[in-house]
This record gives C-alpha cells, structure tokens and sequence, in this order.
C-alpha cells in the first residue's frame, strides 16, 4: 500500500477504502430490506426533473482548528461544496443539487462521546462510525430535519487488517442512507487544501444508493460498470472519469430517488444556518495555485513545483521536483487555468466562437471554455 497523499507517475494509488456496513439491529433490517420491501423500492414515483439532498457538515475540532476562524472553515467548506456540485452535474433523470444547510462543530466534550482513537492521531473508522450515528440518533431532535449528514475529521482514519493498522482510508458511509437513520457518511479533509472534495463526492453517493462500481450491496448495484474505468465511485484518480459519476451510478440514484427511500429528497425542509454574506461561487482552481496544488499533493517532497507540458497544460499538473530528479502528476481541481494543443483550441472556437487561453478552465477534469453555469452532462458510453 502507498502513503496516503501520495500519487505516482503512473497513477495507480488508490484513492480511498469505504468498507460499508451498516448497524441496523436484525428488526430494523428485517423491515427496510425484506422481500417484500424490494417491490416498493423498484416501484416509480411521479418522475421530477431535479432533487435536492439538504446536509449538515459536522466538523470535530481537529479540523477547526486549522482555520484562523470560522468564518474562514465556512467559506472553506461552501468552494469545496460547490466542487462537489460540479460532479453531480454528471448524473441525471433526475438531476441532483447538494446543499448545504449548516455546519456543527463538536468540541471536546462531544467528541469524547463516540471518537474511537487509535493513539493520539488516528480514528479507527467503522467504530468512531457507528458511535456517531448512536450519539446522532440520541440527539435526533437536532438532525431530523437533514436528509444527509457529512462528518469532517482533521484526524486520520483508519482501521485494523490482518497486517495491522492500515491508515489508506480516506472515507466511510452507509449506502442507501439517505432519508434514514443511516443518513451518515464521514471523511477526512485538510485546511485550504480542497483534499475532500471527491472523498465529499464519492460518501454521499454511497448515501444515495451507490456501491463502488463493479460491486452490489444488498439490491443496490453498480455490477455493469467496471472499477478499472475509475470513476468516481472507484479507488483511482488517474483520468478526468476520476471527476464524474458511471453509468451504473447514474442509475443507482435515479432507482433511490424515484422509490419511496428518496421522498425526503423532492422536498426542502431543513433551516439554512449559515450566514448569507459567506455565499459564494469560487471554485478550489481560483483559490490554490499550481504550485500549491503540487506542494498539496505530494507534501514530502520539498521543491515540488508546478511545470508545463511542452508549454500546455491540460488538466493533470506535471509536479516537478529537481532534487529527486522525477515528475509527478495529480489532477487539476476545477476552475483551474488551462490550455488544449492548437488543434482542439482551434475546435473549441470553430465550436463556440473565439476562446483565449485564459477562458479555459478544468471542470470535472476536462479543460474547456469558462462559464458562469454549466449543464447537466451524464456520462454516456459508447
């Protein structure tokens, strides 16, 4: 296994391990995912165009503290939200938005209430987990309202094999939890580094019904869609597919979101908590730059640095370190500045009239003209 963070040239790290289990006790199982629960579920609904699933961040203090002040971690958190948005615009019928409502931080004290530690640094996931989602249905009053909650950790997770402590884990959800007491995912994240946007992605697409791809989880399936074609949905991050969401994905949330498992997800009952002067629509690639997407993404090496390729930077950075004589690559967050070859500049402006270098920006991976908005664009295959 490699260090968690790291990224080799051939791109071949996975990106996180999500073992979902849920903690439902045998009466409750029994009710949600009987055979007979298993018609209703494939039964449709009236079919709406759009969904909106309304969340609540829960923040521990390890994270907190990295930022100067809270204002700083919200607005932090509405960029990498509006990260998260731009993923979902890959799937479809019907469209997802993301909101977030409000934000909780825990202190000490609550913590102390379901953290499983592993020495000072480390949580060990599924049991810090499931002590969450006890202390969360015991204070049921405050999170009834959100059909989602989202714990961010500034500490490490991990979980114990039969090699040890392995600490390659990056996230963990209940898939199918969304509308339920299951409504729980967790994942780490770093202060200013936007680590979290596809670990946010990837964790409430488990809440929303899908497996990794190429696995089934109880009637949830995501079996047609390959791990090696490295969605989001998968452990790689080798391509812009890392950005968007499969076929088989796409489909997951459209069977959830149409059963009666997804009503809460056409209505918007939650409170917005958060103060509207914080509202924005940066993106992570107008807050880092390319530089600091490199130091970000290999932390250890020293003079890591930001190099074109032959003059062109496409939508993976070239991290160059001299003193260990290599070139590393990581993926370009969005709205990062970006050029195409003549070519396909020359296509882009035959297509939407002229395009100049600093008008082309990564979205989902992909480098191509700057907007304000931009469409619902599910992935099709061939």
């Amino acid at each position: 296994r490699q260090e968690k963070g790291q990224q080799t040239a051939a791109f071949l790290t996975p990106f996180m391990s999500c073992p979902e289990t849920s903690p439902m006790t045998k009466q409750q199982d029994k009710r949600r995912y009987s055979p007979q629960s298993i018609p209703a579920f494939i039964l449709s609904k009236n079919v709406v165009q759009k969904v909106s699933m309304e969340i609540m961040v829960l923040v521990d203090s390890y994270f907190r503290r990295q930022f100067e002040d809270k204002n700083s971690m919200l607005t932090y958190l509405l960029v990498t939200m509006n990260a998260v948005n731009l993923k979902y615009l890959t799937v479809s019928d019907p469209e997802v938005e993301i909101i977030l409502r409000a934000v909780e931080v825990f202190n000490h004290h609550v913590e102390d209430k379901f953290f499983v530690r592993n020495g000072s640094n480390y949580l060990r996931d599924r049991e810090t987990l499931f002590k969450l989602q006890r202390y969360i249905i015991y204070n049921y009053h405050l999170y009834y309202t959100f059909d989602g909650l989202y714990y961010t950790t500034g500490l490490d997770l991990g979980y114990y094999y039969v090699t040890g402590f392995e600490t390659d884990v990056q996230g963990l959800a209940f898939i199918g939890g969304v509308c339920t007491i299951d409504k729980l995912a967790m994942g780490e994240d770093k202060a200013y580094t936007y680590s979290g946007v596809r670990v946010t992605a990837h964790e409430l697409g488990h809440l929303l019904g899908c497996p990794h791809d190429g696995e089934q989880y109880r009637f949830f399936s995501s079996k047609n869609c390959s791990n090696s074609d490295g969605y989001i949905m998968t452990y790689w991050s080798n391509s812009s597919r890392s950005m968007k969401f499969s076929e088989c994905c796409n489909r997951a949330i459209s069977e959830l979101a149409r059963s009666p498992f997804g009503d809460c997800l056409e209505t918007k009952n939650a409170t917005r908590r958060i103060n509207k002067n914080l509202d924005t629509k940066a993106l992570p690639g107008e807050m880092l730059t390319r530089d600091q997407v490199c130091q970000h993404a290999f932390p250890n090496v020293r003079d890591i640095r930001f190099v074109t390729d032959d003059g062109m930077a496409r939508c993976y950075a070239f991290c160059r370190s001299d003193t260990r004589n290599v070139t590393l690559r990581t993926m370009l967050p969005d709205h990062s500045p970006c050029n195409e070859t003549g070519f396909e500049r020359t296509q882009s402006r035959r297509a939407s009239g002229h395009i100049s270098q600093e008008d082309m920006v990564c979205v989902n991976g992909d480098c191509r003209a700057k907007r304000s908005k931009y469409p619902v664009e599910p992935v099709t295959v061939p």
